[in-house]
């Protein structure tokens, strides 16, 4: 009971922005926020671990001794190259009671690929825009939009809450600026035939560019609930429906 009342979540990457933003909205909703993260970055979090790097051999080993010794109930991880350590490992986190909303190794494989990502989405029928530098230079006429796509735990049937962020990325010296746009039904669709082509179990982020002539494309897709914009509550929402689903009764 008293592990079910205090709600903790460890959250990987603190020292990165989008690890800011998740958690400055879980604890919002009261959590406990136990951060990691290869250096030292406690300034936000109620407890914090120095981890090894996502690519180093013991990192998992080490993230999970932190989340038994938390007893967490969740882990979201915010840095690209913990991903895949993370997915290759996931029943073992799941065995100590933390939920992990990450896909099948061969999914995290094809998303950190850029090859393996273009083929697979066009094969779905989706444009790509590749390029090797994201954010991208200003370019005339062009619009980058960042969508937070989530599956709806509150929903007994296939549904999806996006949250789509306008991003300004007039001088690329610095991260761009961010605004949120309503009544992009578009921007909405492709965002969730992206996740939908990958079958990402939880929260996932997808850039998007708009051409002058409306045409869209996918220009990167990342495992992790937020980016440059923040996690909105819509999208906390549903996430925090999906990891109610798994809880023990």
């Amino acid at each position: 009971m008293i592990r079910r009342l205090i709600k903790r979540v460890v959250i990987t990457g603190v020292g990165t922005r989008a690890a800011g933003h998740a958690v400055d909205a879980f604890k919002r909703r009261g959590w406990l926020v136990v951060g990691a993260d290869k250096e030292f970055h406690p300034q936000h979090v109620n407890q914090f671990y120095i981890v090894s790097r996502g690519d180093h051999p013991g990192f998992v080993d080490e993230l999970l001794m932190l989340v038994g010794r938390e007893r967490t109930t969740l882990l979201v991880p915010t840095r690209d190259v913990e991903w895949l350590p993370i997915a290759r490992r996931s029943q073992d986190f799941r065995r100590l009671g933390a939920a992990v909303f990450i896909p099948e190794p061969v999914i995290v494989e094809d998303i950190v690929s850029t090859r393996q990502m273009t083929s697979l989405l066009r094969r779905a029928g989706i444009d790509v825009w590749e390029s090797a530098v994201f954010p991208p230079p200003p370019m005339h006429g062009v619009q980058w939009f960042e969508v937070t796509v989530c599956r709806d735990g509150r929903m007994p049937y296939e549904s999806f809450v996006c949250a789509v962020h306008e991003l300004d990325v007039g001088d690329p010296a610095s991260a761009p600026r961010v605004e949120r746009r309503k009544g992009e039904p578009e921007v909405e669709e492709l965002a969730v035939r992206t996740a939908q082509a990958f079958g990402l179990p939880g929260p996932s982020t997808v850039h998007l560019r708009r051409d002058a002539d409306g045409r869209l494309a996918v220009a990167r897709v990342a495992l992790t609930p937020c980016e440059y914009a923040p996690l909105t509550d819509d999208v906390l929402d549903a996430f925090l429906a999906l990891w109610e689903r798994v809880q023990p009764p």
